[in-house]
């Protein structure tokens, strides 16, 4: 079973903590990913347990501070 488009957002931030935070981290990158593919692909995915609820990536926070609103 493959992810859901209305749930793909989610499921793509999961499988980043999972992989920078999480379980996964003691993998290497592509090993890990190749990990979170194969349980999405079978169906077997769940939120990773010490998931911070509203966690973003640090990247993503600082891209979103650092960006001004301006008018169209």
């Amino acid at each position: 079973m493959l992810v859901a488009v209305a749930q793909a957002a989610e499921a793509f931030r999961q499988v980043l903590w999972s992989v920078e935070e999480g379980a996964l981290r003691r993998f290497e990158v592509a090993h890990a990913i190749n990990i979170a593919a194969k349980k999405l692909r079978a169906g077997e995915w769940t939120r990773p347990n010490r998931m911070p609820p509203n966690w973003m990536r640090s990247e993503v926070l600082r891209a979103a501070a650092s960006e001004s609103c301006v008018a169209a």
